[in-house]
């Protein structure tokens, strides 16, 4: 089966409001993910954290845990799985070990696990595939279609809104692929209404 790769998705998408400002982007900067956490899909090299001395190590998703690459490897496929696997029980570390449940607040918060997952770890195609059709598929997930990033490439868009919990207001993030390869561009936050803690 071939992997999804979300080219020519149906509808247009809208034009941005005049007063709508991108107030975060994550492109081509590895930084943004956080200290230690390597980044993959284009965005950098994959770099395994907590490496043992035969040379192994583990794979950080956010809110999630740490995989090592023959777990990341045996990752369900069904999107329905993997929703479980991202949102629901307890974080998972090293030697075993739980943490904070997992929670996936809406679909925002899908949309984030699912990028970080993307970015941040050697998935193999056929969980990439399922990855990508939970998100396409997702209540509350909007095709934008064809778009263009802040770099000028040509990309295709999901984006999922959500109400800022730090007074922003109304916001829309965008996780943008690659029209041809499908690979990860990036994510960026569009402030769609400003909020009482907005810049005026």
């Amino acid at each position: 089966m071939n992997e999804p790769h979300l080219a020519d998705p149906p509808g247009d998408a809208p034009p941005l409001q005049d007063d709508a400002v991108a107030i975060e982007r994550s492109w081509d900067e590895p930084e943004h993910f956080g200290a230690g956490v390597g980044v993959g899909a284009g965005l950098g090299a994959w770099q395994e954290e907590h490496p043992n001395d035969q040379g192994g190590g583990t794979f950080l998703i956010g809110g999630v845990g740490q995989f090592t690459y023959q777990e990341l490897q045996e990752l369900p496929t069904d999107p329905g799985e993997l929703r479980e696997l991202l949102c629901e029980g307890s974080a998972k570390f090293i030697a075993g070990e739980s943490g904070a449940p997992r929670r996936c607040d809406g679909p925002t918060g899908v949309l984030g696990r699912v990028f970080f997952a993307l970015v941040d770890t050697p998935v193999p195609p056929k969980v990439r595939a399922g990855l990508i059709r939970l998100i396409t598929d997702y209540p509350g997930v909007r095709r934008l279609g064809a778009v263009t990033d802040p770099l000028g490439r040509p990309a295709v868009g999901l984006a999922a809104p959500f109400d800022s919990a730090e007074g922003r207001g109304k916001i829309q993030r965008e996780l943008l692929f690659d029209q041809k390869t499908g690979k990860v561009l990036g994510s960026r936050d569009i402030q769609l209404e400003p909020g009482p803690e907005s810049q005026k």
